[in-house]
């Protein structure tokens, strides 16, 4: 899902439902509405923040309407488009790539698979539909919370304040909707069905939970607001219900296939026309008109009882710097390196859902590697690393990275290793993260320049904590490394080795029995091999899976069937790690979240990962 909006108080209660349900936020896109842009943005990031998902990227879009000046609600929603509450500062920011860049480019590479649910104005898909005519049929539909259809407006006697706010816009969406891709829940369900009645608020008071607490007091001014003017017996939630929809269809009672318009002249600005007549155009659209309010505020209230993710209990033991760079860094960087992008940033840096094979994957990572080689740059790679792992919950990370990729402009693999190392203490000192720093040896070099990654790391043993061997098992076996492996034995400092990813269970033997492994990088094919399994579980040698990675690379063929799952159930150490971050587009969160949902994880197969990962950490700082 995506979800795009104009984040003010009902915006962030929509956003609660959202990452409540089952399913993944991919990103947020912000548009100028009930506030300026800006502060939408920040309340987005907040929001995100609070119910432990600042994993979510959030893309700035629209800071006006297609023609019109700028017109806001916050004599609704407050000045801060939050009731005033006091909310804390956004331990990120947000993307670098523009909403609308970011709205035509992820359905063209998850064609049919992604939900757009819109919060706000429409500008933003008004002008990503100005550049691609056929844009709404790439998603798998398209909710908009959006209209009066009993004309009984909330910003003009007859309009509902998106539809107002940017009719052109409004316009442009209906001329390319259909009844099949787009549905609109305008404000008239809002006030039918999802009044929050002075019953509703005490009992979400009552509730006590920080996020139920949240939810009640960033409405305050909105509920001033509903009693002076709507006259209504509470607060409407008009936002909320529409994401309510969008998650689940089956909620709504009454809905017509209608042709409707919008009215752009002053007088009735923003005014839905509706033609219901025999002789009416073909329909353009699905209109909700009523939902089960029962259903409804069950499911807000489950979702403000919920307490946010832990903060404080993940563990990541693979995660590759490179992979991980953040996009908007990733941006400037070549803008301060003088590289020119002929694309968007992150569909350069960002792996396809289908990449099909671990050769094409690690071709997004070349940008990264083009930009991080100055000490400066992967310090900074390093530190915003750390305050990632923080806003997904890691309470320890550890990264890896080769540092003989970096020296294109000379940087030494010492300078390398002491600008990750520095970065990451950076990291630490503000955000109390545990790190860890592994560096890759890598099987299509020689013998001689792993040996020289070795000498550096077991030399750099205050700040290294583990060695690795990356690369393409199936054309380069382990065997020639062994020398560099037997030198960090001998210096007591743990090893890891990638296999049983590209190749069977023969590359997962060899690096155990010739390279001494004590974990395994992915290692997806050790199930082919009962032998195998025995050894691993024997030893305590733990598997540092990546499951969005390994569907990716084509190592498994889909979520559903990762071997993660019965591996775990059988008795093995299975760890769940990112791999890349930024190349696969996910979070630790959202890797289990996809294990919910398309694996049937709960929370005793992700707790019992989470030991293993946390019996299996090499010592860092």
């Amino acid at each position: 899902m995506i979800i795009d909006t104009d984040t003010g108080s009902d915006d962030a209660v929509a956003l609660l439902l959202a990452l409540a349900a089952p399913g993944e936020v991919r990103a947020v896109t912000t548009v100028a509405g009930n506030v300026p842009l800006a502060t939408g943005t920040r309340n987005a990031l907040v929001t995100l923040q609070l119910t432990g998902r600042a994993d979510v990227p959030v893309h700035a879009g629209c800071e006006r309407p297609l023609v019109r000046p700028v017109s806001t609600a916050q004599h609704v929603h407050g000045h801060d488009g939050m009731g005033g509450h006091d909310l804390p500062d956004p331990v990120r920011g947000p993307e670098p790539d523009h909403a609308v860049d970011v709205l035509l480019s992820a359905p063209r590479r998850r064609p049919g698979e992604l939900t757009l649910v819109t919060l706000g104005p429409l500008t933003n898909l008004a002008a990503a539909l100005l550049r691609d005519r056929a844009l709404l049929s790439r998603f798998r539909h398209v909710y908009c919370m959006a209209g009066a259809a009993d004309l009984r407006g909330n910003i003009s006697p007859t309009a509902e304040f998106n539809v107002w706010a940017d009719p052109e816009a409004a316009r442009v969406v209906l001329q390319q909707a259909t009844p099949e891709t787009v549905t609109w829940i305008g404000w008239d369900v809002s006030r039918r069905d999802a009044v929050m009645t002075p019953a509703d608020q005490r009992r979400l008071e009552e509730l006590g939970t920080p996020l139920a607490v949240f939810a009640h007091r960033i409405n305050r001014t909105v509920a001033d607001w509903a009693r002076d003017v709507t006259g209504l017996a509470g607060y409407d939630l008009p936002d909320p219900i529409a994401m309510a929809v969008a998650l689940r269809p089956d909620l709504v009672l009454e809905r017509e296939t209608v042709h409707a318009d919008v009215t752009l002249g002053d007088e009735t600005r923003g005014q839905l026309i509706i033609d219901r007549r025999r002789t009416a155009p073909p329909p353009n659209l699905t209109l909700v008109r009523r939902v089960d309010e029962r259903g409804f505020k069950h499911m807000l209230f489950d979702a403000c009882a919920r307490e946010a993710p832990p903060m404080n209990s993940r563990h990541e033991l693979h995660c590759h710097l490179d992979g991980s760079l953040r996009p908007a860094t990733v941006a400037d960087l070549a803008r301060r390196q003088g590289l020119a992008l002929d694309r968007p940033v992150r569909d350069l840096v960002v792996a396809p859902a289908g990449c099909g094979s671990l050769s094409r994957y690690l071709t997004y990572f070349d940008l990264p590697l083009q930009v991080l080689q100055s000490p400066d740059a992967l310090r900074r790679a390093a530190r915003e690393l750390v305050e990632d792992w923080r806003a997904d919950g890691v309470v320890h990370g550890e990264a890896r990275f080769a540092p003989q990729l970096h020296g294109r402009q000379g940087m030494t693999l010492d300078e390398a290793v002491t600008a990750v190392a520095e970065g990451l203490a950076e990291g630490r000192a503000t955000t109390g993260v545990r790190t860890g720093l592994l560096l890759c040896c890598l099987r299509h070099q020689s013998p001689e320049e792993s040996m020289a990654v070795a000498e550096t790391a077991v030399r750099r043993r205050e700040v290294v904590s583990g060695l690795d061997l990356a690369g393409d098992e199936r054309l380069y076996p382990a065997a020639p490394h062994k020398a560099a492996f037997d030198l960090a034995h001998r210096a007591d400092l743990p090893c890891t080795v990638h296999a049983g990813e590209a190749a069977g269970p023969a590359s997962v033997w060899e690096a155990i029995e010739v390279l001494g492994a004590r974990r395994i990088g992915h290692g997806v094919r050790c199930a082919e091999d009962g032998a195998l399994l025995e050894r691993l579980r024997a030893d305590h040698i733990a598997l540092e899976m990546c499951p969005t990675s390994n569907v990716q690379t084509g190592a498994v063929p889909s979520l559903a069937g990762h071997p993660a799952t019965r591996l775990l159930a059988a008795g093995l150490a299975v760890t769940i790690s990112t791999d890349a971050r930024t190349t696969s587009d996910t979070s630790l969160g959202l890797e289990f979240a996809r294990l919910r949902e398309t694996a049937g994880w709960d929370e005793r197969q992700e707790s019992l990962a989470q030991d293993h990962a946390r019996a299996a950490a090499f010592d860092g700082g």
